[in-house]
This record gives C-alpha cells, structure tokens and sequence, in this order.
C-alpha cells in the first residue's frame, strides 16, 4: 500500500494504482485512479453549508443510479461511511459518501471491481481515510513521489507529471509568492551539470543570485542559492520586494534528482522557509 495525501486528505491505496487525473480546486473536484489495466478507484469533494441529510441523499442517488443502469442497487454501511453497490457490464462498483465537519466537505469514494469484490481491503481503505489539518502553518500533500509541506494559504496551481518527472506549483498573491517542488528519474542518462549548476538554470529571470552553497547531510549532496529581485518596482513597495531561496539534490537511494524553488516577500520569507520537500524516509530538506 501507498499513501496519498491531497487536498489533506489522505488515503491508503495499492502500489499499483496510480493517479492519471485530479483537480485543483480545493472546493469542488476528484482524483481519478487506475492500475495497469483499467480505472479503480475515484475520490471526489465538494465544500457544503453543512451535514447532508444522507438518508435522502441516498434515495436520490441510489435511483439515479438505476436509471443510468446499474443493476442490482443495494446499500452498504461501514463505519462513518454510506454507501451503495451495483453491477455494470461485469463490473461491480461501489460508492460511499461521508461528510467531514472540519472542512464542511462531502467526500464520495468510488471504487471499480473488475473481478470480484474484494471487501477487505475495500474497509481497510475507508478507515485510511482522514483529514490532515495544517501544523505550525504548514500543509503536507504526498504525491507521484514527493512527500512535501508547504506554507498554508498557498494554492496548488499547477501539476505537470510527464512519465518519469512530477512538478507541483503553489501560488499565493496571485502568483506573487510561489513555491515549486520538483522530482525528475534517471539523472544519471541526462543530467550533465552538478545539481549546483544545473539549479540555476530553474532560477526565474530577474532574479540575482548572491549566494551559493554546498553541505553534505546524511550522505546527500544538497546544493542551494539564495538571492533577490534584480531591479525593485513600485509592486514591491505595497507586496514587498522577492527574494529567492532554492535547493536541489540527488538521493543516494533512488538516484532522483530533487529540488524546491521558493519566491517569497522579505516580509514573510523566513516564515515560509520552513516548507520542506522529503526524498526517502531520513532525508527531508528546506529551501
């Protein structure tokens, strides 16, 4: 099993599912997982005013399902959760709903059985489930590789993960302050540079680097820069004016290459550097 944790919600499920589709928006959207072979297993939200009546929910639902075809429609109970089960074709899908109070959020589980129902570790995925709440101002998202924190009020705005890379871009102010998190396989066939230099390739323009160091911790190699804005502007009077602080690395243990570029305020910068990204299970490194 692996643990996923987005939107602070974090879930168990097998090694072999993978995330192929998701939503930014924190107050309406899903995840969409499948295995080698077909989708899984789904996890959609949506921010409400307050505790659904489930029972009624459940009606309605229950009877648009069979309208959409869905044989066999019948309820199902565990724990916290409601929920319903169907036939499809040769599939069998079941579907749970559970509102959580401390987000005012109603979250819907799907899962796909292409097989046979494998109710064991069906429950043992609804009892994964739970909220993170943020610690210390700081939100913690696990995905395609990367377990990191970043400084909450940030927005996710952007994922790119081509095959073997994965990128996560939050934002603040409009894009003013962001923090990026990266994680790219098989360096060894393409990097050519040493993680110092080829960090400064992923400084933005604009931006003037003052300081560069190297420390070794725990047998990685960590390289970072630090810097500011090149030339102030009439922004930065009201914002504050950016600073840039970055690190990259390789992992002994996977042979990845790491890195987590901030741009921040000189207000709030020493704030948000305690975001940290983590490669293995002793490693978990600062901007």
């Amino acid at each position: 099993m692996q643990t996923f944790i987005w939107r602070q919600y974090q879930f168990d499920l097998p090694d072999d599912w993978e995330m192929l589709q998701f939503s930014r928006n924190p107050e309406l959207g899903s995840c969409v997982f499948a295995d080698r072979r077909q989708f899984r297993f789904e996890l959609n939200w949506r921010a409400v005013q307050g505790t659904p009546d489930f029972d009624r929910m459940l009606y309605d639902y229950q009877a648009r399902l069979e309208e959409d075809g869905l044989q066999g429609v019948r309820r199902l109970e565990h724990q916290r959760w409601h929920g319903v089960r169907g036939e499809a074709g040769h599939s069998l899908t079941t579907r749970y709903g559970r509102y959580i109070a401390e987000d005012r959020s109603l979250i819907e589980l799907v899962f796909i059985w292409p097989k046979e129902w494998d109710s064991a570790l069906e429950k043992r995925i609804l009892d994964s489930f739970r909220l993170i709440v943020p610690e210390e101002g700081l939100v913690r998202w696990r995905a395609y590789g990367m377990d990191l924190r970043v400084s909450a009020g940030h927005e996710l705005w952007k994922a790119d993960v081509p095959p073997t890379s994965a990128e996560l871009l939050f934002t603040a102010q409009k894009g003013y302050r962001s923090q990026c998190f990266s994680r790219f396989a098989m360096a060894e066939e393409w990097l050519t540079l040493n993680p110092g230099d080829w960090l400064l390739t992923r400084i933005p323009r604009g931006f003037r680097i003052d300081q560069q160091t190297r420390h070794l911790r725990d047998g990685h190699e960590i390289f970072s820069a630090r810097g500011l804005r090149s030339l102030p502007t009439v922004k930065n009077m009201f914002l504050g004016r950016r600073e840039i602080k970055a690190s990259a690395w390789i992992c002994p243990e996977d042979k990845r290459l790491y890195s987590l570029v901030l741009v921040s305020t000189n207000r709030v910068v020493e704030a948000e550097s305690r975001i940290s990204l983590r490669c293995c299970s002793h490693m978990e490194v600062n901007p």
